[in-house]
């Protein structure tokens, strides 16, 4: 037996196969053919599934009337989806700047366990000082009085962030409107 066919162990050599060039022979010859049916059958299911899928496809088509057109171009238009993210972006804004004249509370609450207590001895009496559980709260309450109109000019640039934001949805909408909906006469598309 050669070196290298003991080595591989799966393709003999040409030299010691007598056989042609590249043939598998012996006990792989077998995986091997039903590698190749595996594959010519995965083949033929997907060019079958393929035919099977376009096929219910084409009968699936979607038919729109020019109403259900424009809908859908009101539901799916990009530039409308993106005028509706920063309207609700601009009244985010106008909690935001309310928030910040609205008074603040803030509490907290701090429990220690003392496991050993402070010692000392006055006068040959040993005293201890503190409690065994210490309990401590604190409760906050801030009011922003005056910040030089910081609060009252950032609610009113809100304000306009949204009444900007309305307008470019308007917009957008009336522009979807103008060029897809081809059922209103040119009279109403003015409106």
């Amino acid at each position: 037996m050669h070196a290298s066919t003991h080595l591989t162990g799966a393709i003999p050599s040409p030299s010691s196969s007598g056989g042609r060039t590249g043939e598998r022979t012996g006990r792989h010859a077998a995986p091997l053919r039903r590698w190749r049916l595996r594959l010519r059958l995965a083949a033929i299911a997907s060019v079958t599934l393929g035919f099977w899928t376009a096929r219910d496809t084409v009968a699936d088509l979607l038919v729109l009337t020019p109403a259900e057109g424009v809908r859908l171009a009101m539901v799916r238009n990009e530039r409308l989806l993106m005028a509706q993210s920063d309207l609700d972006r601009a009244g985010a804004e106008v909690r935001e700047a309310r928030a910040d004249g609205l008074p603040q509370i803030d509490a907290s609450v701090n429990y220690d366990r003392n496991w050993l207590l402070p010692t000392f001895v006055l006068g040959g009496t040993t005293v201890e000082i503190g409690n065994d559980n210490v309990m401590s709260g604190v409760l906050t309450l801030t009011q922003p009085l005056y910040r030089g109109g910081q609060i009252r000019a950032r609610l009113q640039a809100a304000h306009l962030q949204v009444d900007r934001a309305r307008e470019i949805e308007r917009s957008v909408r009336r522009y979807v409107k103008d060029h897809f909906d081809f059922d209103a006469s040119p009279g109403e598309k003015s409106r």
